[in-house]
């Protein structure tokens, strides 16, 4: 009987390419108690999406020209978790920040001084942090969420992966997951830049808006099974390499 690829099996296959192939951090996130802040990530609030204390080390780390108190309110600002608003909106002006930086003001010897920030270093990328993170609870308005895998770069949550057994159409990680995700913790989306929804045997890349069938990107893997073997599941599981490699060289970003 052919055996089922599990979603924990494809999680741990990605998690371990991140690492080993890619220099990312992994941070495992579970807890029993979906409010129980000992879980690795720094936050202080189950409803933050940004790890606090590597967004601000980051912040500093790529720009050690300025001021730390410069530095510290602009990664106030961008922990900060908005209660509602327009979500594509929220998205293009953090996209913006991401990609631009942020212009920041400060006294410098008597002096009022106008630099840029920069939110990701995109000149020196080893500069950066990427950290791949798994089974971090969030919490909304009215249910707890918890994504699969979470990719934060500088600590803030710019991939949003789901994953589902392969006997599971990956579909159903579009129709339940990412709409519920969307509809009860949005603020998980307002930096991200990708989506990836996978059974391990059909991968869809895209934005958090797109449509599942006009605009989310498939990628499908051929094989003459339509379940694979346990061993084989690590090969199908490679299929999430193409996601870390293009975050590898964040100058394609």
């Amino acid at each position: 009987m052919p055996k089922i690829i599990t979603e924990d099996m494809i999680e741990q296959a990605a998690i371990k390419a991140f690492v080993e192939k890619h220099d990312y951090t992994s941070i495992n996130c579970m807890t029993e108690d979906a409010e129980d802040l000992n879980d690795n990530t720094g936050r202080t609030d189950k409803r933050q999406v940004v790890l606090p204390n590597v967004l601000f080390e980051s912040l500093c780390k790529i720009n050690p020209d300025l001021p730390e108190s410069t530095v510290r309110i602009i990664a106030d600002e961008l922990c900060h978790t908005p209660k509602s608003g327009d979500l594509m909106l929220t998205n293009f002006n953090n996209y913006q920040k991401i990609r631009n930086g942020i212009t920041v003001e400060y006294e410098e010897n008597g002096r009022k001084t106008s630099n840029k920030l920069k939110v990701v270093d995109f000149t020196t990328p080893e500069n950066n942090s990427f950290i791949v993170a798994s089974q971090m609870w969030i919490k909304g308005e009215s249910y707890f969420r918890r994504p699969d895998l979470i990719v934060f770069i500088n600590g803030l949550p710019m991939v949003f992966i789901e994953l589902k057994n392969s006997n599971i159409p990956v579909k159903n990680a579009y129709d339940i997951n990412l709409k519920n995700y969307l509809k009860d913790i949005p603020y998980l989306f307002n930096y991200n830049q990708i989506c990836v929804l996978s059974n391990g045997m059909e991968t869809r890349l895209g934005s958090f808006g797109a449509d599942m069938n006009f605009s989310l990107n498939g990628l499908k893997l051929k094989a003459k099974k339509k379940i694979l073997t346990e061993k084989q599941s690590k090969k199908v599981a490679s299929v999430l390499h193409i996601l870390s490699k293009a975050y590898a060289n964040l100058k394609d970003f």
